[in-house]
């Protein structure tokens, strides 16, 4: 079965991002096959995305739902299917 995150994951980690004051908002798109993912950056600061990214991988490595970035820019993100 396929791992996939839920309104609720995203409910729970946009509230957890704004609990840290990190200046960013995960999105979700869902395609044929395969859930995206995405931060959307509210401020420009250096280290707001890595920040975003860390409360993501904290968040869903909690869940047993590990999850890996696009190697672009990082904004992207799935959880790793196994």
């Amino acid at each position: 079965m396929a791992q996939v995150a839920n309104l609720f994951d995203i409910i729970h980690l946009n509230k957890k991002l704004a609990d840290k004051h990190i200046a960013a908002e995960v999105h979700l798109r869902d395609a044929c096959g395969r859930q995206t993912l995405w931060f959307e950056l509210k401020d420009v600061e250096e280290d707001t995305l890595s920040r975003a990214q860390d409360v993501a991988i904290s968040y869903f490595a909690g869940k047993g739902k590990p999850i890996e970035f696009d190697i672009a820019k990082g904004i992207n993100f799935w959880i790793k299917q196994f």
